[in-house]
């Protein structure tokens, strides 16, 4: 065969090779291009939130704290509730509580009480009038109604010291006394320097920048005081701060977003240039070894078709040839193990029956070796029949499950009285035997196993299945145990046995019955017990 075919399948891996790493490099930088988008935007988003409940809850956590030291002080209340002049150990008392206030957390820059009915302001120093207090302007606002209760916008505040330089804070007022009071106005000044600091802590001045502003739309902090940064960078999130009414602006600056990208450069390049080559020449030269064998395969079918093309007159494409051969083969070897399957469960079912009823006894052990699932089974290994039957099956189970729910049902079943046996050491080997009905052939290999001991295994078996299935599979079955048999011949005396216990269950009211070797049972009470020494059969 000339070389024709060889060219068709080198020729044919190198478009869709092409293709495949072109797409892959394309997808490859868009897919990365996405993913450092959307980490650098969720890395932000976590940074700013973050920042936001640390500004959030340390401003909430003052505002707590100083309220619930203010309800619980008595002389606050005296302050405001004496209609006469308030006495000096009063004010004194609230100036120092006020003291000790502002000197716990290191974010207040002043609090001070504000009483309406006496125009005083009540700071750390003690009382005094409001004209000349260096807040006036703030309290006469509040007088006149513009300013009510609750957080307020950041304001320049004239802390009265030696340099008399305004300071910008952020304040809260609250009405007294507590907690719906009229008389009065506790006012706490929070330092903006803190909040500040806090926020570029938090927050890298190269890489990011972060811009908060208020409701207005106006800017209260640059975070480094950047706000270059801020203007020309890239705004990744916007995040709120509803208690304080302001909007957290953060990004990326200029230049930062994707600089890591930068490190591509034409090495890269080459080496990938170098890598597709590599990877031309290893498919030139694994189609080339590979070349022969697959000759010596086409050879044999072109053989085959020339003969075929001599009849019909028509030339077969040697994939299809190839592709029908397969088919054809792949079908057969299903169709054969199916069989096979088949033949073998239908075989093992057939011995399992014939052992029961005793037919066919002509090389049992052989056949039992062969076909069941037991091991290591000879002429005087000692047998037990366990019958079990689902009660209620018609007006219960056919009537509650559906076909497929039933045999599932059943195969698990089958596979918990296995599971049990394999635990107590004893050999079972399962089959249906009707559609409510499964028998168990037990098998015992030691030949100085007591009896006792043996059919108290059995029933340990039987009892725990009866048990384990009520409680999960929520069935009702019954068993019927017979007695040990002695060799395989014996087999269908146990089972006769057995199903004879079955016929008696009504009169038994039990689900587990032991089989005696007579007409009569042991007891008729819940369960039915007889050893299988009574049978004279050990």
């Amino acid at each position: 065969m000339s070389r024709n075919w060889y060219y068709r399948l080198l020729f044919s891996y190198f478009p869709i090779f092409f293709l495949t790493v072109t797409i892959l490099i394309f997808i490859a930088f868009v897919f990365i291009n996405d993913i450092s988008k959307e980490e650098t935007k969720k890395a932000d988003r976590i940074s700013s939130s973050y920042m936001i409940d640390m500004v959030d809850r340390t401003i909430r956590d003052i505002e707590l704290s100083i309220l619930e030291t203010v309800q619980s002080q008595q002389a606050y209340k005296l302050y405001f509730n004496n209609t006469n002049l308030t006495s000096s150990d009063t004010v004194y008392a609230i100036a120092q509580n006020l003291r000790e206030l502002s000197n716990s957390p290191s974010w207040i820059q002043s609090i001070y009480l504000y009483d309406k009915r006496n125009k005083h302001v009540l700071t750390v120093s003690g009382s005094r009038e409001v004209e000349g207090f260096s807040d006036k302007a703030w309290i006469d606002q509040m007088g006149n109604g513009s300013i009510g209760s609750g957080w307020q916008p950041v304001r320049e505040f004239d802390a009265d010291s030696v340099q008399r330089t305004p300071i910008r804070v952020l304040t809260v007022n609250k009405d007294m006394p507590l907690p719906f009071g009229s008389q009065g106005t506790l006012v706490i000044n929070i330092k903006m320097s803190s909040i500040e600091q806090s926020v570029d802590s938090m927050v890298n001045g190269q890489l990011s920048f972060l811009t908060i502003t208020d409701r207005d739309g106006k800017v209260v902090y640059n975070a480094h005081s950047d706000q270059e940064g801020s203007i020309d960078g890239q705004e990744l999130n916007r995040l709120a701060l509803e208690r304080l009414g302001w909007t957290i602006s953060s990004g990326i600056k200029a230049g930062n977003l994707f600089g890591w990208v930068s490190v591509i450069s034409y090495v890269w390049v080459i080496i990938a240039i170098v890598t597709v080559i590599c990877a031309i020449v290893y498919i030139v030269y694994i189609t080339r070894r590979n070349y022969k064998p697959i000759q010596i395969i086409m050879n044999r079918i072109e053989s085959h078709q020339i003969r075929a093309f001599e009849h019909s007159g028509a030339r077969t494409d040697e994939m299809k040839m190839i592709d029908g051969v397969l088919e054809n083969l792949i079908n057969h070897m299903m169709d054969y193990d199916k069989k096979s399957r088949e033949n073998v469960l239908m075989q093992r079912s057939k011995l399992f029956n014939a052992l029961l009823h005793g037919e066919h006894m002509e090389n049992a052990a052989e056949q039992l070796k062969e076909l069941s699932p037991l091991n290591d089974v000879h002429d005087s290994s000692r047998f037990v029949v366990v019958v079990g039957e689902i009660n209620r099956y018609e007006k219960g189970f056919q009537e509650r499950y559906t076909r497929g729910e039933q045999n599932t049902l059943k195969f698990a079943l089958m596979n918990v009285l296995q599971e049990l046996s394999r635990n107590t050491g004893v050999q079972c080997w399962t089959e249906w035997i009707s559609v409510d009905r499964i028998a168990i052939l037990f098998v015992f290999k030691e030949q100085n196993d007591n009896n006792l001991d043996m059919s108290g295994q059995i029933r340990v078996v039987a009892e725990e299945c009866k048990s384990w299935v009520e409680q999960n599979l929520r069935i009702s079955l019954s068993f019927g145990i017979g007695p040990i048999a002695q060799g395989i011949g014996a087999i269908q005396d146990s089972y006769a046995a057995a199903e004879a216990v079955m016929q008696r269950k009504l009169l038994m009211n039990g689900d587990v019955g032991q089989a005696d070797c007579g007409e009569n049972t042991a007891s008729f009470a819940g369960y039915l017990y007889l050893s299988a020494d009574d049978c004279g059969l050990c």
